[in-house]
């Protein structure tokens, strides 16, 4: 799992605003290429999906990291 986890991170570079063992937090515009997205092992699931095309996430707090 942390395998996958990395190739993602490092996929995504400066686009990732936060991960943790299990989620990966990225800004997407338009012009990027999103990651693949399903059901199926070392794939990701997009939250959003399901909702209106128009539902974006436009802010994000974060506290810190988890100690």
């Amino acid at each position: 799992g942390r395998l996958v986890l990395s190739k993602y991170l490092e996929m995504l570079g400066e686009r990732v605003v936060y991960y943790d063992t299990d989620s990966v937090i990225l800004v997407t515009r338009p012009s990027d290429v999103e990651p693949r997205s399903g059901n199926a092992l070392e794939e990701m699931t997009d939250e959003l999906a399901g909702y209106s095309v128009d539902i974006h996430i436009t802010n994000f707090v974060s506290g810190g990291p988890k100690l």
